[in-house]
């Protein structure tokens, strides 16, 4: 979603009403000036393809470990970051390079796919991370059984799909029917020329998902912090069971009906906190669970906890680096379409090394928050 600038003229005036850009530097059009930008999109080029790469591998190499369903939504990320890389990262070098563009039309189109298409799904991957932390978090019963990894990825392609049926026929007529001369006026949307549709991608397919993601955080935070106090709330003592809650048979006492509809968790838990964990004799006992089975059953939550402190932490890291990078970024683009008489060039250059920064941080920050896909990534290397 880097919206691209020519960086490097000199003595250059431009047009807010439609972003037409005219040169007047005597310096020749073909000569390749390295800008602070330019090499920022390059270190950027080469840290960003290569994280992205490396985790992709790691998934791919121990997928029956790593491929969880809250993991997918973690590949899905990456392989948007790599689109958005592959498509945008190298004309951003031109574009930079360069005052004037060269490559004609068509690579145009292609710049402006990987620009605002990639833009689009690397934004609402980080949304379907977002929400599925709601999910998690605020309905765990849901969440633990109807979540799978096919779930996961049909709400993978369905993200796919919005953001290329409402951004790309957006690219397209922009091609076929508003576009400016790329040799005066870059490459670039002519966003003026299709202004509602313009609104739509930038406060639609950018700005609300950002929105939602910062919200989503703090919602999160707060539920987890109530789940943990009231889980730390004193509990009240073992009420006595009354004497009419048992039947007295043959001079054994055995659980009455009114007491057998118990879960099997339950009786797991009674199973392991009896002494020496046996089981009775009699009617009591013949739905425990055996103590090999139970000890199953009671590690299920501590692992699904695991996961789901894992993918909370996901979240706060890449909505903090999301809020100095995509945040910014929208806010200043979104700016641009509605005050067309400033000069956003300066804040562009900015908004654009912001943008590119987020897929390395991404890369480094699942490394650092899920402990099996840096086990994985540390056994590549040795």
């Amino acid at each position: 979603m880097q919206r691209p600038q020519n960086f490097t003229l000199e003595n250059a005036t431009i047009s807010g009403s439609n972003t037409t850009v005219s040169i007047n530097s005597t310096e020749s059009l073909t000569t390749a000036t390295w800008s602070p930008a330019s090499v920022i999109s390059s270190v950027l080029l080469v840290t960003g393809m290569a994280g992205n790469l490396i985790l992709l591998y790691g998934f791919s190499r121990d997928r029956v470990t790593l491929i969880t369903p809250f993991n997918v939504y973690i590949v899905n990320l990456l392989l948007a970051d790599l689109l958005d890389i592959l498509f945008q990262y190298p004309f951003d070098i031109v574009n930079g390079l360069y005052p004037r563009w060269d490559l004609g039309e068509r690579l145009c189109t292609v710049y402006m796919y990987g620009v605002w298409v990639g833009g689009a799904a690397t934004t609402n991957a980080h949304l379907l991370i977002a929400v599925n932390r709601i999910w998690a978090v605020s309905w765990p019963h849901s969440y633990h059984h109807r979540h799978s990894i096919r779930t996961a990825t049909v709400i993978c392609c369905a993200m796919w799909l919005l953001a290329y049926v409402t951004v790309w026929p957006w690219v397209i007529l922009d091609a076929l029917f508003y576009r400016l001369p790329v040799e005066t006026n870059g490459c670039m949307v002519n966003q003026p020329g299709q202004f509602i549709y313009s609104c739509f991608v930038e406060i639609g397919v950018y700005d609300c998902p950002n929105a939602v993601i910062l919200m989503v955080l703090p919602v999160v935070m707060r539920t987890m912090w109530l789940r943990k106090r009231w889980q730390r709330r004193p509990r009240p003592a073992t009420m006595r069971l009354k004497m009419t809650d048992f039947a007295i048979r043959g001079g054994h006492v055995a659980s009455s009906s009114a007491t057998q509809p118990r879960t099997n968790m339950s009786r797991s838990r009674e199973a392991l906190s009896a002494p020496g964990n046996t089981a009775t004799d009699g009617p009591a006992a013949s739905g425990s669970l055996p103590a090999s089975r139970a000890d199953a059953v009671m590690r299920r939550p501590s692992r699904r906890n695991r996961e789901r402190s894992n993918g909370n932490l996901v979240l706060i890291v890449l909505t903090c680096s999301m809020l100095v990078t995509y945040t910014a970024t929208n806010a200043i683009y979104t700016a641009s379409v509605f005050v067309v008489d400033y000069d956003w060039m300066t804040l562009f250059v900015v908004a654009n090394v912001l943008w590119s920064l987020q897929p390395t941080i991404n890369s480094i920050s699942f490394v650092a928050t899920i402990p099996d896909l840096r086990k994985a990534v540390f056994a590549m290397f040795h």
